[in-house]
């Protein structure tokens, strides 16, 4: 997939051949206006160091073509510095010719918009202050400095004074600052048509990569789905396991009582089964999608522990939820994440031999603050530094607790879609005894309250 930092380059890739294009015109525009001023219409300039300093832009330009050339990274620090140069060019051969009576130092202007289309804030007010401060230092540099006049002609010594009667120096800067209006026009109008087409498929770019991203996003959720699923239907499908080896490698029950039990045991197995396989096919939609149902925050979280108690009978299960009565979208994805917390819960207090799990829910800050605590043997300090990777458990390896770490996984990448966090530790009395385990999730309210707008 495209990333936003590969758009911006080419983007930044862009305007820089939009700056190499302007600066090459600039370029020859200065070339051309030099030779024309001196040559032509005879007004003494610095033609040497004009030259010279026009040419830092051919010197510019080649630089740049190099980058392009050779693929380097272009930011918009390298634009900037480009701009800087292109100002510092421009005020220089303005002080050769006139300083502020130029006609043409309206061309301030162009750097300064040119930054304020292609950079960043900073960098845009930047260019603007530079741009000032030139204009200050021609201004100050320039005063008693009247503008070039006409040189003395061969065979016309001493007539340069009337012979620059002869030009109207006002009419010559009202031309000249009609050329300069129109050539910085034409080249506003190229600069930011170009700009803007730059732009717009930045813009088809981001919009691809906004949609592949969705894709991605359906994608994983249905990984998560299916993967928590087949984690969630472990406990159904070993319940049977176990009833059924037992009618394999034992007499059938005699009792009629005790037979009857096993099998309402399996079918409440094989219901739940079905209950997990159904709510994966009607959450198969996007995130916070068509499958979502709507509910109150707290009978969300109700329903969720309610359902797991009733699939554990045997657990101790205390619920303490104190949440305002909004309305929140009822994922199946978030179920699952809950579940897989209690599920750990369960089998962490009955390796222990103990019992009680506490499941609590409260808000603070509009942030959801969900914690599972159980009385088990807790977690070890190598499991918390790595808790939450795959095949990562804090179950043996074998026997009838083994796992293979794909429940906190699961969690830990559920709650880092929804904007959330991840914590586990162990619980501490005042003593310093130690209590069990906790694992707290933090999940942004706004990601799971329903709106008007929610898909």
């Amino acid at each position: 997939m495209t990333s936003l930092h590969a758009i911006d380059q080419t983007a930044n890739r862009q305007n820089l051949r939009v700056l190499i294009n302007l600066r090459g015109m600039a370029f020859c525009a200065q070339m051309i206006a030099i030779f024309v001023t001196y040559y032509g219409l005879s007004i003494v300039l610095p033609v040497t160091y004009m030259v010279l300093t026009a040419s830092v832009l051919a010197v510019l330009n080649l630089y740049s073509l190099h980058r392009l050339h050779v693929l380097k990274p272009v930011s918009n620090l390298d634009l900037f510095l480009g701009l800087v140069v292109d100002v510092l060019v421009l005020a220089l051969q303005l002080h050769f010719s006139g300083g502020t009576s130029n006609p043409f130092v309206s061309f301030f202007m162009l750097p300064v918009i040119i930054g304020a289309v292609m950079l960043s804030a900073v960098y845009a007010w930047s260019i603007y202050g530079i741009t000032l401060l030139a204009y200050l230092a021609l201004a100050v540099a320039g005063m008693g400095h009247p503008m070039p006049q006409m040189m003395d002609m061969p065979g016309m010594e001493g007539t340069g004074h009337a012979a620059s009667s002869l030009i109207d120096h006002s009419s010559l800067h009202m031309n000249g600052m009609m050329l300069g209006y129109g050539i910085c026009a034409g080249a506003l109008v190229y600069m930011i048509t170009r700009i803007r087409n730059n732009l717009r498929t930045r813009d088809t770019e981001l919009e691809a990569m906004k949609a592949q991203a969705l894709e991605e996003s359906h994608i994983i959720r249905m990984g998560l789905l299916s993967a928590g699923a087949a984690h969630e239907l472990g406990t159904p499908l070993t319940t049977l396991s176990v009833i059924l080896q037992d009618w394999h490698d034992l007499p059938l029950p005699r009792k009629k009582s005790d037979l009857k039990a096993d099998i309402q045991t399996m079918q409440m197995q094989v219901s739940r089964c079905k209950a997990i396989v159904s709510d994966i096919l009607t959450s198969s939609g996007d995130a916070r999608g068509e499958g979502a149902g709507v509910q109150t925050l707290e009978a969300f979280l109700r329903e969720t522990a309610d359902t797991w108690r009733l699939s554990h009978p045997e657990a101790s299960l205390t619920t303490e939820i104190t949440v305002p009565a909004v309305d929140v979208v009822a994922d199946r994805v978030i179920q699952q994440a809950l579940t897989n917390l209690l599920d750990n819960a369960q089998e962490a207090v009955t390796s222990a031999g103990a019992a009680g799990i506490r499941f609590t829910a409260r808000l603070e800050d509009e942030h959801v603050i969900i914690a599972v605590r159980d009385h088990g043997p807790g977690f070890t300090q190598d499991i918390l530094d790595r808790l939450g990777q795959p095949y990562v458990t804090t179950k043996g390896a074998t026997g009838k607790g083994h796992g293979r770490g794909l429940g906190l996984f699961l969690v830990t990448n559920t709650v880092r879609k929804l904007g959330g966090t991840f914590q586990a530790g162990n619980d501490i009395s005042k003593d310093g005894s130690l209590l069990g385990g906790v694992v707290t999730l933090t999940l942004p309210l706004d990601a799971i309250r329903m709106t008007p707008h929610a898909n």
